[in-house]
């Protein structure tokens, strides 16, 4: 189930035409319910080890758009000395937070979100499907950073492999995502925006055996039977798979 699509015919982003309000979002996901914390530390430490592969995790300040329970600034305080505040529109998630770092979230919208000083790093893992102004975004992201500071994206591929084989039957195909990207889209997206030396590449993800098989194209009962038991030992267990996300980073010039 998920909106009607266009699709761009230079980049073949898919976009919704017709977007939904700001304030229907903000409604939306202030009341949706947070599922899993378990998933989001994994996802948090995928994305934690791809940063510090950039080397951009040696000081500074990150802002973390979206930042849902705080598992990853849980990770990068715990793991760095780099200060970090996220910000994150869903109260559900934000009380699903550890409380040793629910005092560095904000309960806002990037659109609300005001700091008096900028930033080195703006991250925003899986959220760039959500909003309803992409390049409001990216241009409110950049007023953040500080100069040569960077944008960092995590987004799904509609063109990679396992996503053309499941077509329409690919979880990337929600109800929630106004646009699905590529390499060449979010390539495209960050240049027309001015970032420089921007780099695009895929990436793999490590999440618990039950969250791949609640992604999976199976029976309605079987994915039943796997909520009710997913904090099982037998369906815990982390696997890394490459199913079709890009890490996509954009360096904000000087001057």
């Amino acid at each position: 189930m998920h909106y009607s699509y266009f699709e761009c015919v230079n980049c073949q982003t898919l976009f919704v035409d017709e977007l939904p309000s700001s304030e229907f979002l903000e409604n939306s996901y202030n009341e949706a319910e947070f599922v899993s914390r378990k998933d989001s530390i994994y996802a948090a430490q995928t994305y934690f080890e791809e940063l510090q592969n950039l080397k951009l995790l040696h000081f500074g300040k990150i802002l973390d758009i979206g930042c849902s329970d705080g598992a990853f600034i849980s990770i990068v305080k715990s793991k760095s000395a780099v200060e970090v505040v996220g910000i994150e529109p869903s109260i559900h998630a934000i009380n699903s937070s550890d409380l040793s770092v629910r005092e560095n979230i904000q309960h806002t919208t990037l659109e609300s979100f005001r700091s008096k000083h900028g930033f080195d790093i703006v991250t925003c893992f899986q959220t760039i499907e959500h909003v309803n102004d992409l390049s409001g975004l990216v241009v409110k992201s950049k007023e953040l950073l500080l100069d040569e500071g960077h944008l960092v994206f995590v987004c799904h591929d509609r063109l990679s492999l396992v996503n053309r084989i499941l077509g329409e039957r690919s979880p990337i195909f929600d109800i929630e995502h106004l646009q699905i990207l590529n390499k060449r889209g979010v390539q495209l997206l960050l240049q027309m925006n001015g970032f420089i030396d921007v780099r695009v590449k895929s990436i793999s993800n490590k999440y618990p055996i039950s969250y791949w098989l609640l992604l999976a194209p199976i029976p309605k009962f079987l994915k039943r039977f796997i909520d009710e038991k997913r904090n099982k030992w037998y369906l815990s267990w982390g696997v890394k798979i490459r199913v079709g996300n890009l890490l996509a980073i954009g360096t904000k010039q000087a001057g």
